[in-house]
């Protein structure tokens, strides 16, 4: 492990250099594509997320509007208990006749589905209201800790999101990266529900930054596999006919398409931390 930001600096470093072969290649498809479009105008960073999304178009038989079809909410939010569940031998049990502060959040107990012991609870709220806070994130209700008396205090937490409940009488529909991004929350939720943190200060999500969100952003990558995006689709008027493994095949192959492009911004903003923190050594 490094001991100085120092050696976290020359990492980075070194992993760009290794990318640049990568990511020239890219950006001259990039450049290319915009000389046919616009003719000899120069490249520069403005143009750099709009002709990846161009690229993508063409690299990539994808239909959004088509795919948007297969992702009824209801769908895709009991496939991804489902998943969570199977992944990590848990048990969901929903709780009625609860008091909750709107008639759309639901209730859930987690459970250790080997030892059946009580880990914690979460809510689901994520149909959008009128005063609602408008953006998909989890708040920590309660963190988990062993107790003075040997007891254990049990960790909840509520996911938050602007999901419009119907659409023209039935369930509505999700864009895809709607679902990674409800995929990513959740499993926000199960690391926080999940944790034996002996105490308050270590629970679940309250870490630094880096640590709260690799969990997450690892658990994403479910979401680009025919076997758990099958789980969470469903033609929206006929749900019994789940989304072909050849679409799921073209979502992974449009996520992979300027990894090298898309990893050298990663690893600048990492690096631009670093300098603005005033944390190189």
């Amino acid at each position: 492990m490094p001991k100085t930001s120092r050696k976290i600096l020359e990492f980075l470093e070194e992993m760009s250099e290794q990318l640049s072969d990568v990511a020239n290649r890219e950006l001259n498809i990039l450049k290319d594509l915009k000389i046919k479009e616009e003719g000899n105008a120069q490249f520069g960073m403005e143009d750099l997320l709009y002709y990846i999304k161009r690229a993508e178009e063409f690299k990539v038989d994808l239909d959004v509007g088509e795919i948007k079809q297969y992702f009824p909410v209801g769908l895709v939010i009991s496939g991804m208990l489902k998943i969570f569940q199977d992944l990590f031998a848990l048990r969901f049990d929903e709780i009625k006749d609860v008091d909750v502060w709107h008639d759309t959040v639901r209730v859930f107990s987690v459970w250790d589905a080997s030892s059946s012991d009580l880990l914690g609870y979460f809510f689901l709220d994520i149909f959008s209201r009128e005063g609602k806070y408008a953006h998909t994130c989890v708040v920590t209700l309660q963190n988990g800790c062993l107790c003075s008396n040997g007891t254990r205090k049990v960790p909840a937490a509520v996911i938050l999101s602007q999901c419009p409940k119907e659409f023209d009488g039935n369930s509505a529909l999700l864009r895809f990266p709607e679902v990674v991004r409800l995929f990513h929350e959740f499993s926000h939720v199960v690391h926080h529900v999940s944790n034996r943190a002996t105490f308050s200060r270590f629970s679940g999500l309250r870490l630094e930054g880096d640590f709260a969100e690799i969990p997450s952003l690892l658990l994403e990558n479910w979401c680009y596999e025919s076997i758990s995006l099958k789980m969470m689709s469903g033609f929206h008027q006929d749900i019994t006919k789940s989304i072909s493994s050849e679409a799921c095949q073209s979502l992974k192959r449009r996520r992979d398409l300027f990894a090298g492009l898309k990893m050298k911004q990663e690893i600048l903003l990492c690096e631009s931390f670093c300098y603005l923190s005033n944390e190189v050594e």
